[in-house]
């Protein structure tokens, strides 16, 4: 499976908790194209779905260090996250879903985001491992080309093949302009796509899916620059 897995642990308050490493694992599962397979995870336990895609390692955002190429200050990047991610759901960013040039759809803003904004949440159905190994196969069966399985932590995955949101659409790039990360609000975890830079409207929202290599190749079609041509 395709999952996308998160970074070290940043205290912010008691109640509001960014999870930033990727030890902590969250995950995505998004099959980018039908000859793509995931990527293994062997620091978890034996049975667990065999395809994680990760955070970036040390980009912390909101109450730790300066995300990557961090320009401009928002004005909400001096909140704490608990606010910042109260704020994120009673005045949700405006995006949208379009065209892509990376792979099929992908995600769009309609707006100006600054660095650290929280993007949008990736929200979908809690299910425990062992119910995302039988959906794997049975996606793999039903021919879904596109699935999407985010590790919240060793024993969840959000799955948001068919319940999920916008967020789903998130392509990956090598330069990404956004991460993933899980945070803790009163004592429930959210996985929730912030912004690494200033973001100007119309610009495609993308991030590194992480993988672990394995020797079967995913092609990567990020364009980008330093794109390495390949996710895993």
């Amino acid at each position: 499976m395709f999952y996308r897995a998160p970074p070290s642990t940043i205290f912010e308050e008691p109640n509001a908790i960014i999870t930033t490493n990727a030890n902590s694992s969250s995950a995505l599962q998004k099959q980018k194209s039908t000859n793509q397979t995931p990527a293994n995870q062997s620091a978890l336990a034996k049975g667990v779905p065999k395809k994680i895609r990760q955070t970036d390692n040390g980009v912390t955002g909101a109450g730790g260090q300066p995300m990557q190429n961090e320009t401009t200050v928002s004005k909400e990047s001096d909140l704490p996250i608990a606010m910042k991610y109260r704020l994120s759901k009673t005045q949700p960013k405006r995006v949208e879903v379009g065209p892509s040039k990376i792979h099929r759809n992908g995600l769009f803003t309609h707006e100006d985001l600054g660095a650290s904004d929280i993007v949008i949440e990736y929200v979908g159905e809690r299910i425990r491992n062992k119910v995302a190994d039988k959906r794997e196969v049975v996606y793999e069966q039903k021919g879904i080309g596109d699935c999407y399985l985010f590790r919240l932590d060793k024993e969840y995955i959000i799955d948001a093949t068919f319940n999920g949101n916008k967020a789903r659409y998130l392509n990956h790039s090598c330069d990404a302009n956004c991460s993933a990360r899980i945070i803790t609000v009163q004592a429930q975890k959210h996985i929730i796509i912030c912004a690494n830079r200033a973001i100007k409207s119309g610009e495609e929202l993308t991030y590194n899916y992480n993988f672990d290599y394995e020797a079967e190749k995913i092609e990567c079609f990020c364009g980008a620059v330093n794109c390495l041509g390949r996710l895993n």
